[in-house]
């Protein structure tokens, strides 16, 4: 808890109307203001939340920040007049940090980032009290707005870090600079942005800058670009993969009929057995890079196990539910070529007595290589024995047109076009896969079948 005049000396603000308000949490959304609350009006390309600071007051905030002066304050509240209300957002975070100084983990990569931040505080959390990032805060206001959420107790805090541009995870690793920093992998998504995959692994290589004299780099030694970013960086070095070459190696990797993986993990101390809880393949990649953290916190085999069965996927990510009487894959956060043939195995190898359908939209900021890497799934796309094929939007039309002889197809433009065609097609027992782009908004998809069974 701190009051208005806390809050102003940490970010050199001047309090205007009640010093003494009192602040317990943060929130960039004015209709999300309750009792309390200091709301944070972001500035963006087409919304400025100033516009909307006396609502947040009225709706119960106790305080804002603000870059102009507001006039009819009321008695109880407080405006914070700060320069930048992100960089005084930001202020609070570090304060924040500092004073309950956790170990940092950070989380980077072209995919798997949130998987990787949830299977890392699954494992951790079996010894030490670990917070971690909720949902995707991976952005310079996610990061902050996290890290005042800190409790005193926490001793471990895992952070996932996501960028559009150089210099991008540069500010954030300053923000809350890594103990311990991790590099999932390094693929194409951003490419639109940066250009040249050199640029896209230097962009994501920021999160090693700020390593200090005892910080290590966790790194898929099984991509060639994160290889890449390991030959430029002087400090110490764990590599993850199912290459020999790595530190923690995956090898005898077998898989049973729920497509859950076990393997044996192949280490400086001898061969550990393990089993995940979660399905897909890449959650052997996400494994690895946990227990290497887990070990360099100088956790137990037993501890790590632990911890281990405790992991599930969120939300969005590879998720599954039951509609009815069909199970569901929500995987509409993002997509991209890697990411989506993780997913497209997962439907493979869920077990089903009716049909396999695939809703896939847009894979997009992938540059030049956007249409070859669709058309390149649209090959691909009969290896994973999906039945009825949904493409929404332009660009996922390549992934239909490629599509082998067999497989129903269906082009729609948008998610509305893609319900009413499961509403016709699906019955009982099929399993579906809905991945897309997050501009799509492709979640409203699966909303709109849960909305139409609940009403059966």
């Amino acid at each position: 808890m701190q009051t208005a005049k806390e809050v102003a000396a940490i970010t050199g603000g001047r309090v205007v109307g009640n010093q003494e308000a009192v602040i317990t949490n943060l929130v960039i959304d004015s209709r999300s203001a309750e009792p309390n609350s200091l709301f944070i009006p972001l500035v963006g390309e087409n919304v400025d939340g100033h516009r909307y600071i006396k609502q947040a007051l009225a709706n119960g905030a106790s305080a804002s920040f603000s870059r102009i002066d507001i006039v009819d304050v009321p008695p109880t509240k407080a405006i914070i007049r700060v320069e930048d209300p992100l960089l005084a957002l930001q202020a609070l975070g570090v304060h924040r940090l500092q004073e309950v100084k956790p170990i940092v983990v950070g989380i980077t990569g072209s995919v798997g980032k949130t998987s990787t931040k949830e299977l890392i505080a699954a494992v951790l959390q079996a010894k030490y009290q670990t917070f971690k990032s909720p949902k995707s805060y991976n952005s310079e206001q996610g990061l902050p707005l996290t890290l005042y959420q800190l409790r005193d107790a926490d001793e471990v805090v895992v952070l996932e870090m996501g960028m559009r541009g150089r210099g991008q995870i540069a500010q954030l690793v300053n923000i809350a600079p890594p103990d311990i920093a991790v590099i999932t992998n390094i693929g194409t998504v951003h490419l639109e942005l940066l250009g040249t995959r050199e640029n896209l692994a230097l962009a994501k290589g920021e999160i090693l800058a700020e390593l200090g004299s005892d910080g290590v780099a966790v790194v898929n030694g099984d991509n060639e670009w994160c290889k890449f970013l390991s030959e430029r960086h002087g400090g110490r070095i764990i590599h993850f993969g199912l290459t020999a070459h790595n530190d923690y190696q995956a090898e005898n990797i077998q898989e049973n009929e729920l497509g859950l993986f076990s393997f044996d993990l192949k280490h400086q101390d001898g061969i550990q057995h393990i089993q995940l809880p979660e399905p897909g393949v890449h959650q052997i990649w996400n494994a690895l890079a946990g227990i290497a953290v887990a070990r360099e916190l100088k956790m137990t085999w037993p501890e790590i196990l632990r911890g281990l069965a405790t992991y599930r996927t969120i939300q969005g990510r590879q998720f599954f539910l039951t509609v009815g009487e069909l199970t569901v894959i929500d995987d509409t956060y993002n997509s991209n070529p890697q990411s989506i043939r993780a997913s497209l195995k997962i439907l493979k190898s869920t077990q089903t007595t009716g049909r396999r359908i695939a809703v896939l939209g847009d894979m997009r900021e992938l540059g030049s290589v956007a249409v070859e890497s669709h058309i390149a799934v649209g090959k691909e796309i009969g290896d994973y024995q999906v039945d009825i094929l949904i493409c929404l939007n332009k660009l996922a039309r390549y992934i239909g047109q490629e599509a082998a002889a067999g497989i129903e197809v269906h082009y729609v433009d948008t998610n509305n076009e893609a319900v009413q065609i499961l509403l016709n097609e699906v019955a009982p027992g099929d399993v579906i896969l809905v991945k897309g782009s997050r501009s799509l908004e492709m979640e409203t998809i699966i909303q709109r079948l849960k909305e139409a069974y609940q009403d059966v």
